[in-house]
């Protein structure tokens, strides 16, 4: 230890002066991780949503100014695979119980008008009409949120941070089937890259009755490993 005798006020300071700099992320509670700085950053950091989709988000804070509405797309996971698959999903999370309000607005708002028009589809219903869609290179996807799921701020947007994304890949294999059989790459590939908040991982894996599986699939392949027994 470099400075036995300090004071924990004085480490503190010290702690949040690395993490303001960059040099250190919370991986847990109490819990720190040594960032890579040519290596690992913050999921979403750098990350942009295609200009035609952010100006989606004003109306829908004008129709729905209550609700919590996480935009983010696939197109975010391209760097990690190996085959790009020939659609693009613009994802747009809300409460479960307005799902269908959205969609509703999105299709009359963003859906007509021009052969360029993006079709809206719940979640539910997407791996049914995929194959009535084919021509479509963008579908718009409006789907649950789970109460307490991580999210982060992107701008003026709020999106998803790296551990839901791993969560959900998992969870909902069903809508997200065309990235099944590269799952492990794309784990491996998120978990190199970015910082993983551990406790928050398996938090929200649990909250999605997955745990296990995603224990699983991160053992092979990763650095990052679920403690057996959490309270988190």
């Amino acid at each position: 230890m470099l400075y036995p005798t300090a004071k924990p006020t004085t480490i503190d300071w010290h702690i949040y002066g690395l993490l303001q700099q960059g040099w250190l992320a919370k991986s847990g509670r109490g819990q720190y991780q040594v960032v890579d700085q040519a290596g690992q950053s913050t999921f979403g950091a750098n990350a942009q949503l295609p200009n035609s989709f952010n100006a989606w988000l004003e109306p829908l804070r004008q129709e729905f100014p209550y609700l919590t509405i996480c935009l983010w797309t696939t197109r975010w996971l391209q760097p990690l695979l190996m085959h790009i698959p020939f659609v693009e999903y613009w994802l747009i999370e809300v409460e479960r119980d307005a799902v269908d309000a959205v969609r509703g607005f999105c299709q009359k708002t963003f859906a007509t008008g021009s052969d360029s028009a993006v079709p809206v589809v719940r979640a539910t219903d997407w791996p049914v009409l995929e194959t009535y869609l084919t021509d479509h290179p963008t579908i718009a996807i409006i789907k649950p949120l789970i109460s307490e799921a991580p999210l982060q701020p992107l701008g003026s947007v709020t999106t998803i941070t790296v551990e839901k994304l791993l969560v959900d890949l998992l969870a909902d294999s069903s809508l997200f089937f065309m990235y099944q059989e590269e799952l492990p790459r794309i784990m491996e590939g998120l978990t190199e890259n970015y910082v993983i908040n551990v406790n928050r991982l398996q938090r929200y894996a649990r909250r999605r009755n997955h745990l296990p599986q995603l224990k699983d699939l991160l053992t092979t392949g990763t650095s990052v490993a679920i403690p057996n027994q959490s309270k988190a």
